[in-house]
């Protein structure tokens, strides 16, 4: 993957705990190790002006992209163009992860994150730990893997995770706490 491009996206609230940081610094990392890489950073927050500045500091701007809010109708035109999706945030429930593996889309999640082994068997999630080096290794390393499941084996497994499903659980847990 030396020569070719390697096109990375997040899309977030631009703050502290979504660890952007990181995933910019393991982007410097990759691109001083020889690698062509290409950032697609989607959202705004109160930490846009320090990633961009980090950004400008690492002498990576020409392969960092800010894209701002990204619509809603923009967004499966970003995912089809990416290799990898990375969000290495603090956060417990992980609607994005989900709606990016609805592409068929590998993404990367950071180690603190609970998630089923069998996911990550399949080749469609990877974990990191939250620092440069780690990711950097990591991003290398699911560009390699090849996905074991088929798409339907990948659907059959998000139907577990869909609005239908959660609020049918939700309501078998009031039935059950009332009965």
């Amino acid at each position: 993957h030396k020569n070719n491009l390697i096109n990375l996206v997040t899309v977030s609230r631009l703050d502290e705990n979504k660890r952007i940081d990181i995933l910019i610094k393991a982007v410097s990392k990759l691109i001083k190790d020889g690698f062509r890489v290409n950032l697609k950073i989607g959202g705004n927050g109160p930490s846009l002006d320090g990633l961009k500045t980090l950004v400008s500091d690492d002498g990576i701007t020409d392969s960092v992209d800010f894209l701002g809010f990204v619509p809603e109708a923009d967004i499966p035109l970003l995912y089809e163009g990416m290799d990898l999706f990375v969000t290495i945030d603090w956060a417990d429930y992980r609607i994005t992860t989900y709606e990016v593996l609805s592409k068929n889309r590998q993404v990367i999640v950071s180690n603190d994150t609970d998630v089923d082994p069998k996911l990550i068997e399949s080749g469609y999630l990877f974990t990191s730990a939250p620092r440069a080096e780690a990711l950097a290794d990591i991003i290398l390393a699911a560009l390699k893997t090849k996905v074991t499941w088929s798409k339907n084996e990948l659907s059959e497994y998000l139907l577990a995770y869909s609005w239908p499903v959660y609020f049918e659980n939700i309501t078998k847990s009031i039935e059950a706490r009332d009965a």
